[in-house]
C-alpha cells in the first residue's frame, strides 16, 4: 500500500478483482501511526490505510491483517491511535495477526540501530515504555480490540484459506 496514483489496490480495482474471483486480502498494517509509519517509511497515511479497508470490506472481499506493539519509540499516543483506527474500522477485518515488534539480521532497521540499542536489543526489543502505565493501557486495549475483530464468524467464501494468514 502506497501513495502511487494507482497500485491496483484502488476501490474500482478490488470491486472487479471479487467479481473475477478474489476472496480474500491479507497485509501488512503494521499501525496506524502515521509517525511510526513514517518512521518505517511504510509510503502511506492513515487516510489512505482506512480508504483501503474500507473498500476491501465495500467489495466484500475478506482482510487480513498483520500488526506489531513494540516498535522502536513507540509511545502510549501511537498505540492509542491505533485503537481508534481499530475500533472505527473493526467491521472490514476478519483477522488481526498481532506480534510483538523484533528486529532480524539484516534488515534496515537494525543497521540504523545506536550501539546501545544493539547492546540492549534483546532485551525487550529495544522498547522500553512498557514500564509506563499509560503504554499498558492501551497496549491492553488494542489486545481487547484485536481480541474482539478475532472472534468474529469468517466470511464463509475466504473459509478455505482459514488458518493461512
Amino acid at each position: 500500500m502506497d501513495n502511487r496514483k494507482r497500485n491496483g489496490l484502488d476501490r474500482e480495482t478490488l470491486m472487479r478483482a471479487k467479481k473475477a474471483g478474489l476472496t480474500r486480502i491479507s497485509f501488512g498494517l503494521e499501525t496506524t501511526s502515521q509517525r511510526l509509519l513514517d518512521d518505517m517509511q511504510k509510503g502511506t497515511t492513515v487516510a489512505r490505510l482506512d480508504q483501503f479497508v474500507n473498500d476491501v470490506k465495500d467489495a466484500g472481499i475478506s482482510l487480513r491483517a498483520t500488526m506489531f506493539i513494540g516498535y522502536r519509540d513507540e509511545t502510549a499516543e501511537d498505540l492509542k491511535e491505533t485503537f481508534a483506527f481499530l475500533t472505527k474500522n473493526q467491521d472490514c477485518f476478519e483477522r488481526i495477526k498481532l506480534c510483538r515488534f523484533q528486529i532480524y539480521d539484516m534488515t534496515p532497521i537494525k543497521a540504523e540501530l545506536s550501539e546501545e540499542e544493539r547492546a540492549n536489543l534483546h532485551a525487550r526489543q529495544i522498547n522500553h515504555q512498557y514500564l509506563n502505565n499509560d503504554y499498558l493501557k492501551a497496549k491492553k486495549d488494542i489486545l481487547k480490540i484485536v481480541n474482539s475483530i478475532n472472534s468474529k464468524k469468517l466470511n464463509e467464501d475466504a473459509r478455505a484459506f482459514d488458518g493461512v494468514m
